[in-house]
């Protein structure tokens, strides 16, 4: 068993999702713990050429759509990586009991968001004292085993903790732009009541997707989430301190690669189970943190967040039409301008409009059938969406959004 174990970090220094989460992580958010990096060769280009775009793609290289209801347009997603990493997008259908005999059954799911005045109070002091706290007992590893000859684990420990200290540099001098800030400031004093427009977003992994998330807000608001590129403020020091962490992690990759090479060296075992685990031990205050303050990362952007529970519909036209009823100020474009991207201009599109007006009027589900729709098909379908609006926790938080910003 011994003889696998230095080989167990491969898997880490070999992929580069969380250094590019560990980035975005420290310039988004002051306050969350830093945590310990690997990177792999692919990671050279990134941290060497490093640029906002790279930062905030989706880290597979999809590229995600997203349409507006208030201004008809469809666009490709910005801020992917952002919007992924707070939970608004990309959110796991694998709890969520859907209908396995629907043609195509359609999860939704829907997210408000509000502007706050100033960030959520977090306490940062517990964050400042891990980072010295974790700093020490690196330190105090690192010279124990230098002092036990284990010079290759000593010298990973000592590329990890200065990993750490580059990213610190980082999170303290370097931080988000986001745009439209003044708007969305004027709106959340406004209200809707005194000419501020609120907006729905259907964002989607793409245009065929049968999971949608839909985020409801200000339209100044989510156009600053999904619509313009944040901009990141020192990007010339964030690039130097990028170049300096791609040495330390070249560094300590090869330390680690060294600890797999000849059977006989005696410290491949010790040095790779202290590396390891002070690695896995590190990981765990960011993941504690960012459970108890989901908006951390949107510091710049003070933002509340509510997320409805998945909403399930047996086909995707029963969820677009729930989504063409749900309350908004006056769209600026037609109608069904927004419904481009995922249903052309023909007579299913037609169908779709008319049953998004029949779910707008319908009171509930007995005014339906006592009204003229007569079609089985649009009966059952316009039910869907009634049984998805009667949810008790979409309507508490719908209800909830709709007084804030003065809808109701």
């Amino acid at each position: 068993m011994s003889q696998f174990i230095p080989y167990l970090p491969i898997a880490l220094f070999a992929e580069s999702l969380r250094l590019r989460k560990s980035l975005l992580h420290a310039v988004a958010s002051p306050g969350t713990p830093i945590t310990a990096v690997t990177g792999c060769i692919k990671d050279i280009d990134l941290l060497w050429n490093f640029s906002t775009k790279d930062l905030l793609a989706s880290s597979d290289g999809s590229s995600w759509v997203a349409t507006s209801r208030r201004h008809g347009n469809n666009f490709p997603l910005v801020n992917t990586a952002l919007l992924t990493q707070l939970g608004l997008i990309g959110r796991s259908r694998e709890s969520t009991e859907v209908n396995e005999d629907a043609h195509r059954s359609t999860v939704l799911h829907i997210t408000y968001v509000t502007p706050l005045e100033k960030p959520p109070a977090t306490d940062s002091g517990w964050a400042r004292l891990w980072l010295y706290l974790e700093i020490t007992i690196l330190l105090v590893i690192t010279i124990e085993m230098y002092k036990c000859a284990l010079y290759s684990g000593a010298l990973a420990l000592i590329c990890m903790t200065l990993g750490i200290l580059l990213l610190k540099i980082i999170q303290t001098y370097t931080s988000f732009v986001f745009g439209n800030r003044q708007a969305i400031a004027l709106d959340s004093q406004l209200t809707t009541k005194s000419g501020a427009a609120t907006d729905v977003h259907v964002v989607a992994e793409n245009w065929n997707a049968t999971e949608l998330d839909v985020l409801v807000g200000y339209s100044s608001h989510l156009r600053a989430l999904t619509n313009i590129v944040v901009q990141v403020r020192h990007r010339k020091l964030l690039r130097t301190i990028c170049r300096s962490l791609l040495i330390v992690l070249a560094i300590q990759a090869a330390a680690l690669a060294s600890l797999s090479g000849e059977s006989q060296n005696r410290e491949r075992v010790p040095s790779t189970l202290v590396w390891l685990s002070c690695y896995l031990v590190l990981q765990l205050p960011r993941q504690i943190f960012l459970r108890q303050h989901p908006s951390a990362m949107l510091q710049d952007l003070p933002t509340e967040v509510h997320k409805a529970e998945p909403l399930v519909f047996p086909s995707r036209r029963t969820a677009l039409a729930f989504i063409g009823a749900m309350p908004m100020t006056e769209p600026r474009a037609g109608h069904w301008d927004w419904l481009g991207g995922f249903v052309p201009a023909n007579k299913n599109r037609q169908q779709l409009e008319n049953l998004s007006v029949g779910a707008t009027l319908m009171a509930g589900f007995s005014d339906m059938e006592t009204g003229n729709l007569t079609d089985q098909k649009t009966k059952t379908m316009l039910k869907s969406i009634h049984t998805a609006r009667s949810s008790s926790n979409y309507q508490q938080l719908s209800k909830a959004f709709c007084v804030e910003v003065g809808l109701l």
